[in-house]
């Protein structure tokens, strides 16, 4: 549903719900067990993109595709499909900060539900698509784009942990492992990964064994995650990453306090 915002200076008020999948038959976000993921609202909220599975074969296909529909209670334009050129599944639709890529989960093998999920860009001008992480052995299962775009933050399962990783995104990016993909934790499982909008200098500051320019020497993009292990329970964290002067600096900040140890009374 499209809905207006109106603040009448008391209160934000919501009026003139449309409906923005007129005709689709398909559900958005994906049952049963869909959420937040499966849509995203252009960065000047005009568009959504979701993912949405149509057809009567739901039960035994993987088609699930990704459509654009405008988020403006004037237009009443169909919604436009952006991946039916693939029959596997496109997942997880995602606005980079200036609007003009969208990046997302992409299968290659149709009915096949343990596919690789690829990260995929698409170019929303042209339409044209390009797989980043093709060389990479590991299936991509949330991301979010780093605060210049020129990067994008996944979490993938790794040896048993579900880890965080930036993957660039320019142009000759392959997703080779070391080069265009970088490991930020290690132990542990992260998730609920939100980029800052700002960059921040660096609590630590690079090792000297890689060059520094003078213009990007601390310069961190920050990502604010959940971690949790066997032995801890969830907390929040902050990571920086000083990926322009460093290479793989990336360093872990606890946001979430830890009570003080109780001792256990024994009773005489």
């Amino acid at each position: 549903m499209g809905v207006k915002a109106h603040n009448d200076g008391e209160a934000w008020r919501l009026e003139d719900a449309r409906d923005i999948m007129p005709d689709l038959d398909a559900d958005s976000p994906l049952r049963p067990f869909g959420g937040t993921e499966d849509f995203d609202i252009s960065p000047c909220a005009t568009r959504v993109a979701f993912a949405a599975q149509p057809g009567a074969d739901y039960a035994w296909s993987t088609d699930i595709n990704l459509f654009m529909a405008a988020a403006t209670t004037t237009a009443a334009a169909a919604p436009a499909c952006l991946t039916c050129d693939n029959t596997a599944s496109d997942l997880t639709p995602l606005f980079s900060p200036d609007g003009r890529t969208l990046a997302y989960g992409r299968m290659a093998e149709p009915v096949f539900e343990a596919d690789r999920v690829r990260l995929a860009l698409l170019d929303l001008e042209t339409r044209a698509t390009r797989v980043v992480t093709e060389a990479w052995d590991r299936s991509v299962s949330s991301m979010a784009f780093r605060f210049d775009g020129a990067a994008v933050f996944v979490v993938a399962q790794e040896h048993g942990r579900s880890k965080l990783f930036a993957v660039d995104i320019s142009d000759g990016a392959t997703g080779d492992m070391g080069r265009d993909v970088r490991t930020l934790t290690s132990e542990h499982s992260v998730g609920g990964i939100v980029p800052l909008a700002t960059p921040q200098r660096c609590a630590q500051q690079p090792p000297p064994h890689r060059p520094v320019r003078p213009d990007d020497a601390g310069v961190c993009s920050r990502v604010v995650l959940s971690r949790s292990s066997f032995y801890a329970p969830t907390e929040i964290f902050l990571l920086e990453d000083n990926d322009r002067a460093a290479g793989t600096c990336a360093t872990l900040l606890l946001l979430s306090p830890r009570p003080p140890p109780q001792r256990e009374r024994v009773s005489e």
